[in-house]
């Protein structure tokens, strides 16, 4: 679950009216490659399995990971996302191409940008690169090549889990349910209908109140299934009128194992998840929570949160009659059931 009490949200990406933001998905290897390349020298924890973690770091070139690692420390800003793989996520050529870009840039373009993400005011582990730019982006560049050289097996391993992500977005879109799809982006995220909300600062880069400058073009939020950690979780504004989301996709873990990340043949289960599929079609049956727990075999608290969640989208409603709350199907979700059939 995303939601709970003791859960302090520290920072916040303003969306606001989804109407009127144009979605797109990205399945760029390089947006996977920045979120290992994170992890491995000491950034947010990504949930890399413990052996796909050990696997990169051997293969790191020392010189280069020493001499970013310390840019990594839990006090400074993030590598901005120029200098890693992640600088296009709709660039051709794959990661190589990326890569090469960044060892392009001239000492110039270099500190400009450095400038231009921090506002400024650079932190002070960050003037070390003012002395030696085309250093440091050399060293990124090398860094990331390693780690994608290692990682590329199990980038091709979790093919299935990304398209069946890419294809929940779509049907989602179709059928106006992206609120559902952003509801559902990991346990550090919590969406309230126009904003996204992080339980660590650091999952969101540019402050901890972010929004996309007005674009010409109207706004992009641009949604990216990571195939690096189940924690791969982080949000960012991308130019005028561009938001980026980066999280893990569901069946992430299971693929890591080997397991089969085959397409459910159920369109409404591949929108909602299994859980909400059973729940929603539950409210058709004015069932109570302790009914819908008992048949999910989880918890009272979890139906209460998947249930909020499908009552915050207009789908269902919860009805209290004396000491019992029965679910009831809103017409919205007996629109939606019958448009997945």
């Amino acid at each position: 679950m995303n939601g709970g009490a003791a859960v302090s949200w520290s920072a916040q990406l303003a969306l606001g009216e989804l109407r009127q933001i144009n979605v797109r998905v990205s399945t760029h290897p390089g947006l996977s490659v920045r979120s290992l390349f994170s992890d491995v020298l000491g950034g947010p924890p990504q949930g890399v399995p413990p052996r796909v973690r050990q696997m990169i770091r051997a293969a790191l070139p020392p010189g280069a990971a020493r001499l970013l690692r310390s840019l990594f420390a839990a006090s400074h800003s993030p590598i901005p996302c120029f200098l890693t793989s992640a600088m296009d996520p709709f660039a051709e050529g794959g990661v190589e191409a990326q890569l090469e870009r960044i060892r392009d840039l001239s000492s110039d373009a270099v500190q400009h940008q450095v400038a231009e993400h921090f506002t400024g005011q650079p932190t002070a582990v960050w003037h070390r690169l003012f002395q030696h730019p085309r250093v440091f982006a050399a060293a990124s560049a090398s860094v990331q090549e390693a780690i994608w050289r290692a990682y590329e097996p199990l980038w091709r391993r979790t093919a299935a889990v990304r398209a069946r992500e890419v294809e929940r977005i779509g049907t989602a879109l179709v059928t106006h349910q992206l609120p559902l799809v952003l509801a559902d982006l990991g346990p550090g995220s919590r969406f309230d209908g126009s904003t996204l909300h992080f339980a660590e600062a650091r999952r969101l880069h540019g402050g901890s109140v972010t929004r996309p400058r007005p674009g010409p073009d109207g706004n992009l939020l641009v949604l990216a299934p990571l195939s690096s950690g189940t924690r791969a979780l982080a949000g960012c504004t991308v130019g005028a009128g561009s938001a980026r989301v980066g999280y893990p996709p569901a069946g992430l873990a299971r693929a890591f194992e080997g397991a089969d990340a085959s397409h459910p043949a159920d369109a409404l289960v591949l929108v909602l998840g299994e859980q909400r599929a059973t729940i929603l079609r539950h409210g058709s049956r004015g069932a109570t929570m302790t009914e819908i727990a008992n048949h999910l075999g989880c918890s009272p608290a979890t139906v209460t949160y998947h249930c909020a969640q499908l009552e915050r989208a207009g789908l269902v409603q919860r009805v209290r009659q004396g000491r019992t709350v029965r679910l009831r199907l809103a017409d919205r979700g007996a629109e939606l059931i019958d448009l997945l059939r």
